[in-house]
């Protein structure tokens, strides 16, 4: 399994593997046809098999206050049929090691059992918005203590 970058052709693609990945929700979906049509920056790959896309990733920028501070890595997408097999933990892993994200923090609000695999732990600190308590909330790389609340781009606010 090899991870490769979005190609142009891949937006309706994509929609539809996090429509049925995260059925009945398309909060996902939306939130990628929007972050794609603003111009921010989003980077995204995609695992191919027979043919079609069998996994999707996207990062985008985490601030404190306007400065970036690394990536949300958000949303990561598996189809249904092709769960449990590998595909998720290959993109994630070939991911976080390439050139851009290899060498900054990365925070994700997932369950903690799968990604401490990945080397993500709790974060106490920064806060996140969409995980008030942060149970859920987790980080690569980070190591500042300090108490503040983590930025996302608006898009996660309004999709």
């Amino acid at each position: 399994m090899k991870a490769d970058r979005v190609a142009p052709g891949d937006s309706a693609e994509i929609t539809a593997l996090l429509d049925r990945a995260f059925s009945p929700s398309t909060f996902e979906s939306l939130l990628m046809l929007s972050l794609r049509g603003s111009g921010r920056e989003v980077l995204e790959w995609v695992i191919r098999s027979n043919g079609r896309i069998a996994a999707h990733i996207a990062f985008t920028r985490a601030y404190r206050e306007r400065s970036a501070i690394g990536f949300h890595l958000a949303p990561v997408a598996v189809q249904p049929d092709l769960q449990r097999r590998g595909f998720g933990t290959a993109l994630i892993s070939e991911t976080l090691v390439a050139p851009g994200i290899a060498t900054a923090p990365v925070f994700v609000v997932g369950d903690p059992k799968y990604y401490v695999r990945f080397g993500f732990e709790r974060a106490a600190n920064p806060i996140c918005p969409f995980d008030p308590d942060n149970q859920h909330f987790q980080a690569l790389r980070w190591v500042s203590d300090d108490v503040f609340t983590i930025g996302y781009e608006p898009e996660f606010h309004n999709a």
